[in-house]
């Protein structure tokens, strides 16, 4: 599989308290390069959103396009949601995987076929790297209190009619880093 005409990796950032440095998304792109397979073959484009021009954006800018095989769109005045937005808009893949500037992966990843399963399937539309254990019942942090009503859990359910990659039902997004 030509991995790269179907997936396309967006990683939005902004100016960090370690810029210029460039450590904290170098080890991104890196964990992203060593975990999934195949990723290396795909288009990487860092959106960088920035309050204003500054020597520290500047030089910050400046490193990020010394990072090999990444292209980089400085977004002036931007936001997260906005970059995010673009990210998709702008790939030219039917597939993008969304990661923020600082994530680290820990186990491989058959992309390939985990984009063929997408494929195939069309009732998966989205896939989610989740940060904790699946197996555990997860409570969102954001409930406001009160009891917990039920669509406010996730449950981790097998979705059984996917043979090629175990995948698990969600109802809910996040800005945890997924294909989409």
């Amino acid at each position: 599989m030509n991995l790269e005409k179907y997936l396309t990796i967006s990683i939005p950032t902004h100016i960090l308290p370690s810029a210029p440095s460039t450590e904290i998304i170098e080890n991104t792109i890196a964990s992203i390069r060593n975990n999934f397979i195949g990723a290396e073959e795909c288009k990487f484009v860092i959106y960088c959103d920035s309050r204003e021009e500054s020597a520290t954006k500047r030089l910050y800018i400046k490193n990020l396009n010394n990072i090999k095989n990444v292209t980089i769109v400085d977004t002036l005045r931007s936001s997260l949601q906005t970059n995010y937005l673009k990210g998709l808009t702008d790939s030219a893949t039917p597939f993008v995987f969304c990661c923020e500037h600082d994530w680290t992966f820990l186990r491989e990843v058959d992309t390939p076929k985990l984009i063929k399963a997408m494929v195939k399937y069309d009732f998966i539309n989205f896939v989610r790297f989740n940060l904790r254990n699946n197996d555990e019942l997860q409570r969102h942090v954001c409930h406001p209190g009160g009891p917990m009503p039920p669509n406010w859990r996730e449950e981790a359910v097998q979705d059984l009619r996917v043979t090629e990659q175990p995948l698990i039902k969600t109802h809910s997004t996040a800005t945890h880093p997924h294909i989409i």
